[in-house]
């Protein structure tokens, strides 16, 4: 087992996948079962307060732990604009406006202040 693992190739995702091409196709793509899954585990263990969504891609998690989490607010933050385009789209038709924020931001140097977040 451990020869064939070694064969297998490793393909890596873009880091960022920034063309309007790219973030349609993953906008359009299901991830409701994920997504369910990284809520109901969210829920298990206790996430409250303000939180961070690291990745946001088309902003769906932010607008799902809004939907279910009572007085979380959440930013989501990507380093592609193309996908940011539709986070906020999604954004403008919820009710969680108030709760939620979209920005540019690079995973490897997040600009937020060591516990902001709870």
């Amino acid at each position: 087992m451990q020869r064939l693992i070694s064969m297998m190739t490793r393909v890596l995702e873009p880091e960022v996948m920034d063309t309007a091409e790219e973030a349609d196709g993953y906008d359009a793509m299901d991830h409701s079962e994920a997504n369910a899954s990284f809520i109901a585990r969210l829920l298990e263990l206790g996430a409250r307060g303000r939180m961070l969504d690291i990745g946001t891609g088309p902003g769906h998690l932010p607008l799902l732990i809004c939907d279910r989490v009572p007085h979380a607010n959440v930013i989501g933050c990507d380093l592609a604009r193309s996908m940011l385009v539709h986070a906020e789209r999604r954004l403008a038709q919820s009710a969680h406006a108030a709760r939620v924020r979209y920005e540019i931001a690079d995973a490897k140097r997040l600009p937020y202040a060591p516990g902001w977040f709870d």
